[in-house]
């Protein structure tokens, strides 16, 4: 009886805690990370205004972005035909961008030649992402 109920727990626990969370971890999108990210740009000076994830169809829910950053009603979307609306802003800019989204992280330098990219890395595949920093104008 006592070998039984400790087998079970064992298996249990091997279900929930190990085989679940890893297959949970595989499977959703990690807006928890990116969020941070965008958090950690706007503790060091940057605007909630002038971050934003680059749509992707299917790829990250921007809304749980801005949840997970600390700012529950803002949704960070933009899409790559509305990359020009964001010339016009003087503040530093940060977009996220979906690793293996090159053509619209080239747009991207094309139209700020001094902005700069940092890889984010996940230790599931698939989920890394870009940050592509812009400087303020005059910064």
């Amino acid at each position: 009886g006592v070998l039984m109920v400790l087998l079970s727990a064992s298996q249990n626990y091997d279900l929930v805690f190990n085989q679940y969370a890893q297959s949970y971890a595989q499977a959703s999108w990690n807006t928890s990370q990116i969020g941070t990210v965008v958090k950690d740009y706007v503790n060091s000076g940057g605007s909630v205004d002038t971050a934003w994830v680059v749509g992707v169809p299917y790829w990250v829910d921007t809304r749980l972005v801005g949840i997970n950053s600390g700012y529950p009603t803002k949704d960070y979307a933009i899409w790559p035909d509305q990359f020009g609306l964001t010339t016009a802003e003087t503040r530093s800019k940060f977009f996220i961008v979906k690793a293996d989204d090159i053509a619209d992280l080239n747009t991207l330098k094309q139209l700020y030649p001094t902005g700069f990219e940092t890889l984010y890395t996940n230790p599931y595949p698939g989920k890394d992402f870009y940050g592509f920093y812009v400087p303020p104008v005059g910064g």
